[in-house]
Order: structure tokens, then sequence, then C-alpha cells
């Protein structure tokens, strides 16, 4: 039992310091990836902005 329980709490830290250092490896979304999604919906934004047609009958 005490071997199972060691060996669970270090796998339980392996995986924490593996988190903390390298978050999008393990499917937390890192400051990289939510740069990304900013970026991403900033520029969604703004190509909506330019291609909508108007409202003005012709």
């Amino acid at each position: 039992m005490w071997v199972m329980l060691g060996f669970f709490l270090f796998v339980t830290i392996v995986f924490v310091v593996f988190a903390v250092a390298f978050p999008e490896w393990v499917g937390i979304t890192g400051k990289k990836a939510k740069e990304i999604q900013k970026d991403q919906h900033e520029a969604e934004i703004s190509a909506e902005a330019t291609s909508r047609p108007t409202d003005t009958p012709q």
C-alpha cells in the first residue's frame, strides 16, 4: 500500500510540474494559446466590419 501511495504522489507531483512548464501539452490553455485566440477574434471582428453590405438602396 505504501508503495502505491508513494507512486501516486510521485506521478501527481511530476504531472503538476509538467503542467506548469508545458500547459498546452496537457490540455491547459496557456498564455500563448490565449494570445492566438485573441488575435483570431480581433481578425474576425475586423473582417466582419469590412465585409458587411451597406443598407442603402440602389
